[in-house]
C-alpha cells in the first residue's frame, strides 16, 4: 500500500512525515536513522538501489541545495551506530534531516527520489552495501586511466586491493602539482572540504583532482602537452619528459582518506580532464600575494 492509497477517505502518511508544502528538519534516531551519501556517489548508489530492489527499495530523499547534492537513505535505527562505509556519514541519535512533506516536490528543492511507504518501510542494510559497492566501480575512469599503460593489470589489481597505482604520465593525461597552500590560503573562514570544493568549482574545475596522502598537495590531471607551456610559479607541472613523470592515483572509487583521495571525480575520457587556463584562474590571486 503506498502513500497514494486511500484508506476512510484520507491518505495515509507516516506521523513523522512534515505536512505537505512545508521543509522540516526530522531528528534521527527515533523513527529511523538515516545514511548520507554526497555527490555523484549518492545518486549512483540511488539508482543502482532502485534497479536492485524496486518496489522494496525504501524512502530516499536528496538535498541538491548544498556545495554537492547529499542524497539520504533511511534505514532501521541503530544502523548508523555500526556503520563505516567510506564516503557515507551515518546519522543516529542527535542527528537531523530536513525532509520535505511534499512529496512530489520540485526536484531543484529537498525532495523524494523514493517516496516512504506503509507500512514503514525502511532501505534494507545488506541492499544498501551492495548497492554502494557496485556504485563505487568507475569502469569508464579505470579503462580509461591505464589505457595507455603497457601493464594496466598492475594497475587494476592494486586498486582492486585498495592501494595506489603508480602510472606514467604524459599520455593520456599530465598532472599539474598545486601546493595545498596556494589552493586554499585564499579561503576564508573554515577551511574544510565543502570549502575546497567550492574554491575548485568556482574556477570552473569540476573533476580530475587528487588530494595527496599527506593531504598537502593537489594534482590536476590536465591534457598533454600542458607541461611544455606550463611556467606558473610556485606550481610544477609533470608530463612524459619530467624525470619524475609518474603519479600515485588512487583508486577512483576512492573518494575520501585514508591515504590519496579523488577530491572531484575521475575523469572517464579526455573531455574530464581539467582546463590548464582554469588551473591558472584558481592560483593566479594566490600566486600574486605568495
Amino acid at each position: 500500500m503506498d502513500l497514494r492509497t486511500a484508506v476512510n477517505g484520507r491518505r495515509i502518511r507516516p506521523h513523522w512525515l512534515p505536512q505537505p508544502g512545508v521543509l522540516d528538519s526530522i531528528p534521527a534516531g527515533r523513527w529511523w536513522d538515516a545514511i548520507a551519501i554526497d555527490g555523484p556517489l549518492g545518486i549512483a548508489v540511488a539508482e543502482q538501489l532502485v534497479r536492485n530492489t524496486g518496489d522494496d527499495t525504501g524512502p530516499i530523499a536528496r538535498d541538491p541545495l548544498g556545495p554537492r547534492p547529499r542524497t539520504y537513505f533511511l534505514v532501521l535505527t541503530g544502523t548508523a551506530d555500526r556503520w563505516c562505509e567510506p564516503g557515507t556519514v551515518p546519522l543516529g541519535e542527535g542527528c537531523y534531516v530536513v525532509l520535505n512533506g511534499t512529496l512530489d516536490a520540485d526536484r531543484e528543492a529537498v525532495h523524494w527520489v523514493v517516496r516512504p511507504r506503509l507500512p514503514e518501510l525502511l532501505v534494507p542494510q545488506r541492499q544498501l552495501r551492495a548497492a554502494l559497492s557496485a556504485a563505487r566501480v568507475r569502469p569508464g575512469a579505470e579503462r580509461w586511466l591505464v589505457s595507455r599503460e603497457t601493464h594496466p593489470g598492475v594497475a587494476r589489481e592494486a586498486w582492486s586491493q585498495g592501494r595506489t597505482a603508480t602510472l606514467r604520465l604524459g599520455n593520456p593525461f599530465e598532472a599539474i602539482h598545486l601546493p595545498a597552500k596556494l589552493v586554499e590560503g585564499r579561503i576564508h573562514g573554515i577551511k574544510d572540504r565543502a570549502a575546497i570544493e567550492r574554491r575548485f568549482r568556482a574556477a570552473g574545475i569540476g573533476g580530475a583532482v587528487i588530494v595527496s596522502r599527506s593531504h598537502d598537495r593537489y594534482s590536476v590531471l590536465v591534457p598533454p602537452g600542458t607541461a611544455e607551456h606550463w611556467a606558473t610559479p610556485g606550481t610544477e607541472c609533470l608530463g612524459r619528459e619530467h624525470p619524475f613523470g609518474y603519479l600515485s592515483v588512487p583508486p577512483p572509487h576512492r573518494v575520501e582518506p585514508p591515504g590519496a583521495y579523488w577530491l572531484l571525480d575521475p575523469p572517464e575520457n579526455e573531455n574530464g580532464l581539467c582546463d590548464p587556463p582554469r588551473v591558472r584562474m584558481l592560483i593566479r590571486d594566490d600566486v600574486r600575494h605568495t
